[in-house]
């Protein structure tokens, strides 16, 4: 059994009203409704969450440990909602940004870095198409696995066929609800196997000419090209950061710009830069590269703030206070920023 949002809902409105019956009535269901949809998260938990003393409840010691969980769960999954509704549903609020736009709510008094659904964050950050492609990728693995492993004649097959679908449908199913998802293994071990049971079974390809092949050679090329650069430029600014661990700036500062120059596009290749040159006490080229960061990644706090301590060791005090407020907007519940309240 798994935990989902229905069942934490129904487990929060009962901490806060206090009853059963008060919850059912703010969620418009029916009491049997919310009690089952307890009885099934306490399954899935395997512990009970409820002191019941007639019409009142408490919480058991695993509740409480249970609450502060469930109203993260639930933030995190309203406000995606939310900039879904707020935002052009056909847009989202763009790929990666979900950390920049919970950071620029001074309601939240915790950081996030990630939704825990992975179904929920596609729909705040893609829209609605970045959605319904990762349903449909998903869905279609899925059901090509279990098409596959209905046709495998063998036991054996069967067997193995079988087991894999089981590990891509757990994978699936708790994608919505926890972060195991953004883990590189899990995520490989899944679609792997996805990959694996749907073409157990699979009738050799015919044999095809050339030129029907091409394409889809050129295109697998296009793939390859598109994601090289990000690759490249993450491993330059990984052996940037080692060299300048072994105290070899000079070869951290020249991975460093290798990395602007393979993804130009990108903050940070210039926010590694920033920092090295920082370090050898060229704050003037510094500030420059800590500036362009902040304009392709405007609304990230943490460059603002980098920014803002380049220009005070500059002696810009002015433009110091500026990066420090723009920082402070785009993440006003940071222990930094609450500090100075």
């Amino acid at each position: 059994m798994y935990v989902t949002l229905g069942q934490l809902r129904a487990f929060e409105r009962i901490v806060r009203l206090g009853s059963f019956h008060a919850a059912a009535l703010e969620l418009k269901l029916s009491q049997p409704s919310v009690s089952q949809r307890i009885r099934e998260l306490e399954a899935a938990l395997n512990t009970p969450l409820f002191v019941r003393r007639g019409p009142r409840v408490s919480l058991t010691a695993e509740g409480h440990a249970l609450i502060e969980y469930a109203d993260r769960m639930l933030a995190t999954a309203g406000e995606l909602v939310e900039r879904f509704r707020t935002r052009d549903p056909l847009k989202g609020t763009g790929a990666g940004t979900f950390e920049f736009v919970w950071n620029r709510d001074a309601r939240r008094s915790y950081f996030v870095r990630d939704a825990h659904s992975l179904y929920i964050e596609s729909l705040g950050e893609l829209g609605l198409p970045g959605a319904l492609l990762v349903v449909a990728a998903l869905g279609a693995l899925l059901a090509g696995a279990v098409r596959a492993a209905l046709a495998e004649t063998e036991a054996a097959g069967r067997g193995a066929a079988a087991g894999c679908c089981a590990a891509l449908l757990v994978f699936c199913v708790t994608a919505g609800v926890d972060w195991m998802w953004e883990s590189t293994a899990v995520a490989v071990m899944a679609l792997a196997a996805g990959s694996v049971a749907a073409g157990a079974s699979a009738a050799p390809a015919p044999r095809r000419a050339i030129g029907r092949r091409a394409p889809l050679a050129v295109g697998a090329l296009l793939l390859v090209a598109v994601q090289a650069p990000v690759l490249g430029a993450a491993s330059q600014i990984r052996a940037s950061r080692q060299a300048a661990a072994g105290g070899n700036f000079e070869q951290a500062l020249i991975d460093a710009t290798d990395a602007v120059h393979v993804a130009p596009w990108q903050a940070s290749g210039y926010v590694q830069r920033a920092l090295l040159l920082e370090r050898l006490g060229l704050g003037t080229r510094a500030a420059a590269d800590a500036r362009r960061a902040t304009r392709r990644e405007p609304t990230n706090w943490e460059h603002w703030l980098i920014l803002a301590r380049i220009e005070a060791e500059r002696g810009d005090v002015r433009s110091a206070v500026a990066a420090v407020r723009r920082s402070a907007a785009l993440n006003p519940h940071a222990p930094l920023f609450r500090a100075q309240d």
